[in-house]
């Protein structure tokens, strides 16, 4: 009789676990504002360096972007650990895909750009790095909207994925101003709405 009630207490615990997040946005959408406005500094740079050969300060920038972008994230997991000890499912689920996401793009940004540093580039165009950070990204938000089921992160996830053709379909120097202009309305943008309503959802 025990082993007949061990399949519907599993059953009962899942949806337990999901009506506790639903309608919870433990996202404030801070890291989405902080990255995306680094990204689009780092994007307009580096489409000036483009057309002013003379200068080469194009990996220092991003190194010290990314380490501003790294340094914010520490404080900011910190905080959250202080403010919110007990966390939803959907948002242990959704930090842990946000961190492996985080650490793929690192991963794959640091090492395309070492690779150059000790003149072993690696034979693809460039432009390639944004065409896997907007396919990471679109993972991100897609999931994330299934998890809070919020149906226009959804449609964010969807819209890194259909940028991320012009990436490789159509790769120039010009590219680094859509993937900049991205940044602002796939990234930013949605990262104030989070922002908004977990405030919302923190005072009801």
């Amino acid at each position: 009789m025990e082993q007949a009630l061990r399949p519907q207490e599993e059953l009962a615990y899942i949806r337990k676990l999901m009506a506790e997040s639903r309608g919870q946005v433990a996202d404030d959408g801070k890291p989405s504002i902080m990255w995306g406005i680094i990204v689009f500094f780092g994007l307009l740079y580096t489409y000036y360096e483009a057309y002013n050969p003379d200068l080469n300060y194009t990996s220092w920038v991003w190194m010290g972007l990314s380490v501003c972008g790294w340094i914010y994230m520490f404080g900011w997991v910190r905080r959250k650990g202080k403010t919110q000890p007990s966390r939803t499912f959907a948002s242990r689920v959704t930090g842990a895909i946000w961190g492996s996401v985080g650490i793929s793009i690192s991963l794959f940004v640091f090492s395309t750009m070492a690779s150059y540093w000790f003149e072993r580039p690696i034979e693809l165009h460039p432009i390639f790095i944004a065409y896997v950070i907007s396919i990471l990204l679109g993972i991100g938000y897609f999931v994330s909207g299934i998890l809070y089921e919020i149906p226009w992160l959804r449609w964010v996830g969807i819209g890194w994925w259909a940028s991320s053709l012009i990436y490789i379909f159509w790769p120039g120097v010009h590219t680094l101003l859509i993937f900049a202009g991205a940044e602002l309305v796939l990234q930013v943008l949605p990262g104030i709405m989070l922002l908004k309503k977990y405030r919302s959802t923190q005072l009801s």
